[in-house]
C-alpha cells in the first residue's frame, strides 16, 4: 500500500466508570511525513466521575461535550466545562480533565498532530486568552459533523482517505479559529528585522517540506508573529530572494523533477507541484527553459526511451 501501512484497531470499554467507543489509527509513513493526521478517535459516556491524566504526549486534543459538565486543568488552572463547549489542549503539557459526579458527561474526541498544528494552537491560544474552553456560538454541530466525516475516512484505511481527514481536521482548526477570533485582532509584530539563527533553520526547513501548500506563508507568519509581507522581507535579507519566490523556485523545481522522472499527466504534475495554474505553468517553463513543459520532458525525460 502506497506510503507504508494503516492499521485501525476498533475497541469498545465498559469499566465501570465509562462506557468508551474508540479508533486507534496509525498514519500510514506517507501521513507522518506530509499531513496533520488522527492518532484515536472515539466517544465516551461517564458513569460516575472520573478523572484522565496525560503530559508529555506528542498530540492535540479536541473534545465536544456533548451532555454533563466537568473540569479541565491545565498550566496549573481549573476551567469550568459544560454542555456545548469544546476543548482544545496541547497533551504536550500536563493535563488533566475531570468529569462530573453530580452531572456525568458525554463527550466525543479526537487526538491528532502534525507539523502545522502548533500554529494554529498558538493562534488559538493568543485569541481565547490561554483557555482551552469554548462555547460556539451556533452550537456544536458543525464540530460533530466534521467529526464524524473524520472518523468515516479513516475507518476506510487508505492513503486518499487520510489525505482526506487531513483536510477535515485543517477545517475543524479553522471553526475553532474563527470562534474564538471573532472581533479580536490577534498581535503581529511589525517591528521585527531579523530572525535567530535557530529561527531561520527552522524556517527555511518549513518551507522546504510544506512549499506546495499554499498557506504556508500565512502558517509562517502566524507562527514567528510577523506579517507575511514582512516575514518574506526579513527572508530576503538573509538568503537574497523572496520567501515567495523561494517559494515558487521550489514548486518549479518539483515540477521539473516530475516530467523528468515520472509519468504522470501534465495536469497532475501542475497540482502536486503546488504550481495549480496551467497558465503560470506554461510561462515559468517559457521563460526560464525557452520550451513548453513537453518539450521539457521530450529533451529531459528519464523513462522516455529514443
Amino acid at each position: 500500500m502506497q506510503g507504508g501501512g494503516l492499521m485501525n484497531e476498533n475497541n469498545h470499554i465498559n469499566d465501570g466508570t465509562t462506557s468508551s467507543d474508540r479508533m486507534i489509527h496509525t498514519p500510514s509513513s506517507f501521513a507522518r511525513k506530509n499531513l496533520s493526521f488522527v492518532q484515536e478517535i472515539g466517544e465516551l459516556k461517564s458513569i460516575r466521575a472520573h478523572s484522565s491524566v496525560r503530559e508529555n504526549m506528542d498530540s492535540y486534543l479536541f473534545f465536544i461535550v456533548e451532555e454533563g459538565s466537568g473540569i479541565v486543568n491545565t498550566s496549573g488552572y481549573d476551567f469550568t466545562v459544560n454542555t456545548g463547549d469544546c476543548v482544545f489542549l496541547d497533551c504536550k503539557k500536563h493535563y488533566e480533565h475531570t468529569s462530573s459526579d453530580t452531572d456525568p458527561w458525554k463527550i466525543r474526541w479526537i487526538h491528532f498532530t502534525g507539523k502545522t498544528i502548533a500554529a494554529y494552537f498558538s493562534i488559538f491560544q493568543e485569541a481565547n486568552e490561554l483557555s482551552p474552553v469554548f462555547t460556539p456560538e451556533n452550537g456544536t454541530k458543525a464540530y460533530t459533523d466534521i467529526w464524524s466525516d473524520i472518523k468515516e475516512y479513516i475507518s476506510e484505511k487508505s492513503v486518499m482517505d487520510e489525505i482526506e481527514s487531513s483536510l477535515l481536521l485543517e477545517k475543524l482548526l479553522l471553526c475553532c479559529l474563527k470562534e474564538v477570533t471573532k472581533g479580536k485582532k490577534l498581535s503581529m509584530d511589525d517591528n521585527r528585522e531579523c530572525l535567530d539563527e535557530d529561527e531561520f533553520t527552522s524556517l527555511r526547513e518549513s518551507v522546504n517540506e510544506h512549499f506546495e501548500d499554499d498557506s504556508i506563508g500565512r502558517i509562517l507568519s502566524i507562527q514567528y508573529g510577523v506579517k507575511e509581507d514582512k516575514l518574506s522581507e526579513i527572508f530576503q535579507n538573509k538568503y537574497g530572494i523572496s520567501m515567495q519566490d523561494y517559494i515558487l523556485n521550489r514548486k518549479f523545481n518539483k515540477a521539473k523533477e516530475l516530467l523528468r522522472f515520472t509519468i504522470k499527466p501534465i495536469e497532475e504534475i501542475i497540482e502536486e507541484s503546488g504550481i495549480k495554474d496551467g497558465d503560470l505553468f506554461a510561462s515559468l517553463f517559457s521563460e526560464n527553459e525557452e520550451m513548453t513543459p513537453q518539450d521539457y520532458r521530450k529533451k529531459w525525460g528519464q523513462w522516455i526511451k529514443s
